[in-house]
């Protein structure tokens, strides 16, 4: 398996936003730049995988979960938020059946936006051709930086789509009702 490093980077979500969209109106310092990351199985399927979400802010598209830079992330439109009442939810797609043995969400990461856009608990499908649940997984996120893996007992083959619904996030916290993901990375 990769080790998967947790990292920190710079963007700035949504149209014209105030300058800072952090919680407690100081942004974290980026560190330097980081590694792109990827797992082999993304790399094989690299420029192939589609990539969806329930919404998008603009600018922040779904596609972001995918392109391997811890700096970028998918931001939901705002009201998409578990906390509010929504189910927000990203989605990629493979363009055939793979074999699944893990799955890692990294929260986050953008520094001008890092506090209030967390997830803390969701729901991960994997999904065969026709859409059908051939395994499904609730975790929580286990540190500050709202990471989130699922590690099926055993590989899980035929998986043509991975989809995370988020269950208790941070989408009532912040004036953009909104919440955020890094990457998303399959094994």
């Amino acid at each position: 398996m990769i080790a998967l490093a947790l990292l920190l980077a710079a963007a700035d979500p949504g149209g014209a936003p105030p300058p800072s969209r952090a919680v407690d109106g100081a942004a974290a310092q980026p560190p330097a730049t980081p590694p792109r990351l990827s797992t082999p199985l993304m790399a094989r399927y690299q420029g192939r995988i589609t990539t969806s979400a329930s919404t998008t802010w603009t600018g922040w598209p779904s596609s972001r979960l995918v392109d391997g830079d811890v700096s970028t992330s998918w931001f939901s439109a705002g009201g998409d938020a578990a906390a509010l009442g929504t189910t927000p939810w990203v989605e990629l797609r493979f363009p055939e059946p793979v074999t699944v043995t893990r799955v890692t969400l990294l929260g986050n990461r953008e520094p001008a936006w890092l506090k209030g856009f967390s997830i803390h608990y969701g729901r991960l499908e994997l999904l065969d051709d026709q859409g059908a649940v051939l395994a499904s997984f609730k975790n929580e996120a286990k540190n500050t930086l709202a990471d989130i893996s699922f590690t099926p007992k055993a590989a899980v083959g035929g998986v043509r789509a991975v989809r995370f619904t988020s269950l208790m996030d941070d989408g009532d916290r912040t004036h953009w009702q909104d919440i955020a993901l890094a990457e998303l990375l399959v094994e």
